[in-house]
């Protein structure tokens, strides 16, 4: 069913990876390309995250440290927990099956890729991209609480819609500009609302990007579903939103 044009892991032994902001749909995205046959780790939670990841706080805590760390202090300790990573998901992988590449999902993946890109010369990043005005209703939160700072965002500043939707702004805007300048045609952008409406066509564009030809792609569409809180901002007053934020909104590719 599945035909591997470039085994990865066997070529180069550069991961694929998969990231966007928490609640953008990466969980089924990760299902797909198990499902495809890539190995994705030996341990993941429930969204498919890759347990064993344990990068972002540390990355957090450098960032946030009283005294600035040196940027190459920063990529010693991220390369040297990133070989960790590469040595735990690749013993894991079973012998005795066949798998086409590997790789780890973590929404966040997109705030190490200038260092990552310096540890796997082919890595892949596939960014989720979801309706920044329904993500800004909805309970998941935690990559605002703990990358705010990041972006000079402050939750306790704006109402917590209005702050949902600049750090949102600000973290596909950032995750794209990196994808492109660093990895090129090796980075991946899905739009969720493609996933769900259009869901053949954007897998055969993940499996295109994959260097994987498909045949027969059912089991592979099953696997996704239109949750119903698509839309759900049209149910919401907009006017919490600044205006400037929602033309940002739309120069990102989406319609109010």
């Amino acid at each position: 069913m599945y035909n591997i044009k470039k085994n990865n892991f066997e070529n180069d032994q550069s991961p694929i990876l998969i990231g966007g902001v928490g609640g953008s749909g990466t969980r089924v995205v990760a299902e797909i390309l198990i499902k495809m046959g890539f190995h994705m780790g030996h341990d993941l939670n429930k969204s498919n995250d890759y347990i064993n990841y344990r990068l972002a706080k540390t990355l957090k805590d450098m960032k946030q440290a009283h005294n600035p760390i040196k940027k190459n202090e920063i990529e010693q300790v991220i390369k040297e927990r990133i070989q960790t990573i590469e040595k735990e998901i690749k013993e894991n992988i079973p012998t005795d099956s066949s798998f086409y590449g590997w790789g780890w999902k973590v929404p966040g993946n997109f705030y190490n890729l200038e260092y990552t890109t310096l540890a796997f010369k082919n890595l892949k990043y596939i960014h989720l991209i979801r309706n920044g005005l329904d993500m800004a209703f909805s309970k998941n939160q935690n990559q605002l609480r703990n990358w705010g700072f990041y972006f000079g965002v402050d939750p306790t500043k704006y109402n917590k819609n209005s702050a949902s939707l600049k750090y949102w702004i600000s973290a596909n805007k950032y995750a794209i500009s990196k994808g492109k300048s660093l990895l090129n045609k090796r980075f991946h952008l899905i739009y969720f609302d493609d996933l769900v409406d259009n869901t053949s066509d954007t897998i055969f564009k993940l499996a295109k990007f994959l260097n994987v030809e498909i045949d027969d792609i059912s089991d592979l569409t099953s696997l996704v579903s239109k949750p119903e809180s698509v839309n759900r901002y049209k149910l919401k007053n907009l006017n919490v939103f600044e205006r400037s934020d929602l033309q940002e909104f739309k120069d990102l590719g989406f319609k109010i």
